[in-house]
């Protein structure tokens, strides 16, 4: 049996290869997490990917966390509107605005968040 280390390893491994073949640049990782972004051709905008892994947090715990909104907002200072626009039990398309300080405007977003299951490894 593969402990956290060792399936987080494995995840990051394919995850390289995969986004290195689909011209995926990695920009940013720290513990137990990877950052990636990739130049969108027609807009000149940055389309962004990432993967992490969290010890010792069952993963249903932390889906149903990061799905609940309504308390991140409690939190979360530069979380400002979010909405599902659209979704699934595998996808959700989200706006979400996220509020900068003083100085700054605030920043819209609408991203895909994808979902799967490895029931091997008991994850999402």
């Amino acid at each position: 049996s593969l402990g956290i280390t060792e399936i987080g390893e494995h995840l990051f491994d394919i995850d390289t290869q995969l986004s290195q073949q689909q011209g995926w640049e990695q920009f940013w990782s720290g513990e137990g997490f990877i950052a990636w972004r990739r130049l969108h051709s027609d807009t000149g905008q940055y389309q962004y990917r990432a993967i992490g892994v969290i010890p010792n947090v069952a993963p249903h715990i932390y889906f149903e966390f990061y799905k609940d909104w309504e308390n991140q907002k409690q939190w979360n200072k530069h979380m400002g509107v979010v909405y599902e626009i659209e979704g699934d039990d595998e996808e959700q398309i989200l706006y979400w605005e996220v509020k900068y300080p003083t100085f700054f405007s605030n920043r819209d977003y609408v991203f895909s968040r994808q979902f799967s299951v490895c029931s091997e490894h008991h994850s999402f």
